[in-house]
């Protein structure tokens, strides 16, 4: 009985043994691995940090008024310096080589830059991409001009109007902020400015005479009594916009046939789906 009890408890130990020398084995193997991991990532940042991926050459593509030299020195990039640095900002960037700080920096700095991706290319290039805002319009306020894009950002001031683009009145606001989107009591009045450029233009296809070209101001104060300046004489009524293929046929006989080139007044829609022509 007793030779029995020994023999099973020898077996005990041995499986035991054999349990804690297997995970004693696995430890090893995890200890490895992890220094190796810690090794390979070591070797990899001084690998990257070398002087073989030093900037050689930065590249600036997309942009048309914002300067190239000021966009490299608002970055803040020099040539000489190692181009994996300044990577970062978050995971994504990491895995694209982008600058995402870089890229903050541009967008808050350049009223002009709508997007901006700084990447490092390997082994040694910096490119700088940029998308611009284009300017759509143009307001005015206690004598200051603002140059305004399709997305209502402002992009310039001036004392001077903007001659490129359109005159727009009525867009009612208390301030603004270079570089950023314009508050203005009628958060919908891009959509009046959009929608006549978009439609103006369409109508005008079909037709010989032409009445985009002849457009000078558009109004906007009143939703409902949407109006454009033709000629910088005669102030039409486009109502709020429904049925607008039909007013700008009326628009159109009556300014091209029914007028003289020097005359200037009102054309007012009335109720009666006519139009009335009010002399100034």
């Amino acid at each position: 009985m007793k030779l029995r009890r020994i023999k099973k408890d020898s077996g005990l130990d041995n499986k035991k043994q054999k349990k804690i020398k297997k995970n004693n084995k696995k430890r090893i193997k995890a200890i490895r691995r992890t220094v190796l991991f810690v090794l390979f990532i070591v070797s990899l940042v001084l690998f990257a940090l070398s002087p073989l991926f030093n900037i050689t050459a930065i590249e600036v593509y997309g942009n048309h008024v914002i300067n190239s030299e000021a966009l490299i020195s608002v970055a803040k990039i020099q040539v000489g310096s190692n181009g994996f640095k300044k990577v970062g900002n978050s995971l994504k960037n990491y895995f694209f080589f982008r600058y995402g700080k870089e890229e903050n920096s541009i967008i808050k700095s350049f009223s002009y830059a709508k997007k901006a991706k700084v990447m490092f290319c390997l082994p040694n290039t910096v490119r700088i991409e940029i998308e611009e805002r284009c300017p759509m319009f143009y307001i005015s306020r206690n004598g200051l001009f603002l140059l305004i894009d399709e997305d209502g950002h402002v992009l310039e001031e001036s004392d001077k109007p903007f001659k490129s683009v359109i005159y727009v009145e009525g867009v009612a606001f208390k301030a603004h902020k270079l570089g950023q989107a314009l508050k203005a009591e009628d958060p919908d009045y891009i959509k009046y400015i959009k929608r006549l450029q978009e439609e103006i233009p369409k109508y005008d296809e079909n037709n010989n005479v032409k009445m985009n070209p002849l457009i000078t101001k558009i109004d906007v104060g009143d939703p409902f009594r949407i109006k454009v300046e033709l000629d910088n004489r005669i102030l039409a009524d486009l109502g709020d916009l429904e049925d607008i293929g039909y007013r700008l046929d009326f628009i159109r006989d009556i300014y091209f046939n029914k007028l003289k080139k020097t005359d200037k007044g009102y054309l007012e829609y009335n109720d009666d789906r006519k139009y009335n022509f009010k002399m100034k």
